[in-house]
């Protein structure tokens, strides 16, 4: 049985995500264009720090879960 943890960090792919791919991701908003290049690069900075800490969460719940089910 597949542990949901595995599939949202396989979804993720990584830990920590680039600059590059966030602007790759965000590029697909219209939204990003409206901004100065400026507020675009804010944005990227802030797309990879929330990116971050949330993957970084993900990956604390799963050791937190496989210990648990270790303990069972």
């Amino acid at each position: 049985m597949s542990n949901i943890f595995n599939v949202i960090e396989e979804r993720l792919g990584k830990e920590i995500v680039t600059q590059q791919q966030a602007i790759k991701i965000l590029m697909l908003s219209p939204c990003y264009w409206l901004l100065s290049p400026a507020a675009r690069k804010e944005l990227v900075l802030e797309y990879c720090a929330e990116y971050d800490a949330v993957a970084a969460n993900l990956s604390k719940a799963k050791k937190e879960s496989e210990n648990n089910t270790k303990k069972l």
